[in-house]
């Protein structure tokens, strides 16, 4: 999965977040886990590009640096959109156990952009080109992801997690203005999505990684907000496989002759990661 698919689940999440909020249920520890786990591993794979990029079979060492350059900018903005409205979610359930993984990655993953915008002020390993490339790409995505907590600005805490809190206020207060009109989410990504395909090179840093980040967010989006329109075919096919796997994992162990516990479907109790 191509980091430009993460920036429209984070349009996904937006518009389906005051309704997952207002479900008022706590996030499933499995979701939680795995969103945990890709993105720390993720980290650690762009740290150690940022740190001595490598050349591929199929990428340069300045492309590689490149492709991980823009996966850090476009996919922040689903880990400030995400970790908004987990810890609202929190909030609504009376519980603190998402908002502090959640925050955890958040401050992981500002990390990686210090160190980002730090090699792209020194400019090493870089075209001139590629500069202009990837600080266009990180302006693009600043303002969208503000854009995304505006619409998120009444049920979210989204300050803490804005490039420009007042931006954040001004998309907030324009869409109050508008309210009860055609939010257009379809027309919203369309248009980031031509601009990201504009901005973003073709290149994909950790395809596997950001799947695995995307099926954990969808876990946690309630199953009525799907249809055949709302979703792009990237995340649904994801949604599709996820779903596939855990239903074939329940009637393993519901037809499993050897498991006598009293109730296949009770879930896990919940621990500390």
């Amino acid at each position: 999965m191509h980091a430009r698919d993460l920036a429209e689940m984070a349009l996904f999440a937006a518009s389906r977040g005051p309704a997952r909020v207002a479900l008022g249920k706590r996030f499933n520890d499995r979701g939680l886990v795995e969103y945990w786990s890709a993105s720390k591993r993720r980290y650690e794979l762009w740290l150690a590009c940022l740190k001595s990029p490598e050349t591929t079979d199929h990428l340069t060492a300045s492309e590689k640096l490149q492709s991980v350059i823009e996966e850090v900018l476009s996919s922040e903005m689903l880990t400030r959109v995400w970790t908004a409205i987990g810890c609202a979610c929190d909030e609504a359930a009376g519980v603190e156990e998402a908002g502090p993984i959640l925050i955890n990655i958040w401050n992981v993953h500002l990390q990686a952009r210090h160190r980002v915008l730090g090699r792209m002020v020194t400019g090493g390993g870089l075209s001139l080109e590629q500069l202009i490339a990837v600080n266009r790409t990180r302006r693009l995505c600043e303002r969208w992801t503000d854009l995304l907590l505006g619409h998120l600005f009444a049920t979210c805490p989204v300050g803490k997690f804005a490039h420009s809190p007042r931006r954040v206020r001004q998309f907030a207060d324009e869409m109050a203005q508008n309210r009860g009109r055609d939010r257009g989410w379809d027309v919203l990504r369309a248009s980031l999505s031509f601009s990201l395909h504009a901005a973003i090179s073709s290149a994909v840093a950790n395809p596997d990684l950001n799947r695995q980040v995307a099926g954990a967010v969808l876990s946690e989006c309630p199953s009525d907000t799907f249809d055949s329109t709302g979703l792009p075919k990237s995340l649904w096919l994801i949604r599709m496989e996820r779903t596939s796997e855990e239903a074939g994992a329940l009637l393993d162990r519901l037809l499993d002759p050897n498991d006598h516990r009293e109730s296949a479907l009770q879930l896990p109790p919940r621990h500390s990661l």
